[in-house]
């Protein structure tokens, strides 16, 4: 079938028919979409986090006014796949945090909804310092492989109702 869609350089009537049958999916998509609310919010929390990824991905990528200029296509996959490599951090980082503060708060007693934690996402760089100076030796801390503190007053904040 590959074959046949990619010998001619017009439609053929073998592409016309798969163009036809995805406006009929498109239709029967967008009439779903249209009557059920639970999936319109699904969809709309999906793309969300992917434009959160996209704004994180602005954010780290100051560099040449976040334009990516090289020619060369190893280039242009090894600043893609650096880019990658630094978002994915961050949200390794925002996860053990995350998961850190959750424990910390339900140890204190702090109840917090399991239908609550579905909707956290580690798609957040409001806490990152991008630019600036780096002083490492207060920002690690003291104990190998430990965690630095939680600000708890502003975390217990967010969830009293």
């Amino acid at each position: 079938m590959i074959k046949r869609l990619t010998s001619h350089t017009r439609k053929n009537s073998l592409a016309s028919a798969l163009d036809e049958l995805a406006h009929i999916e498109k239709s029967l998509f967008m009439l779903t979409w249209l009557q059920d609310p639970e999936l319109r919010h699904r969809v709309f929390g999906g793309l969300e986090k992917v434009e959160r990824k996209h704004t994180m991905a602005d954010a780290i990528c100051i560099y040449r006014h976040g334009i990516i200029k090289d020619l060369a296509v190893e280039e242009l996959l090894n600043r893609s796949s650096g880019l990658n490599f630094l978002i994915m951090v961050m949200v390794i980082w925002n996860t053990v945090y995350l998961a850190h503060a959750v424990e910390t708060l339900r140890a204190k007693g702090i109840a917090i909804p399991d239908h609550l934690l579905q909707r956290l996402s580690p798609l957040a760089l409001n806490h990152i310092n991008l630019t600036g100076d780096y002083n490492w030796d207060k920002l690690l801390p003291e104990i190998p492989n430990a965690l630095r503190s939680l600000r708890l007053d502003r975390i217990v904040s967010r969830f009293k109702v």
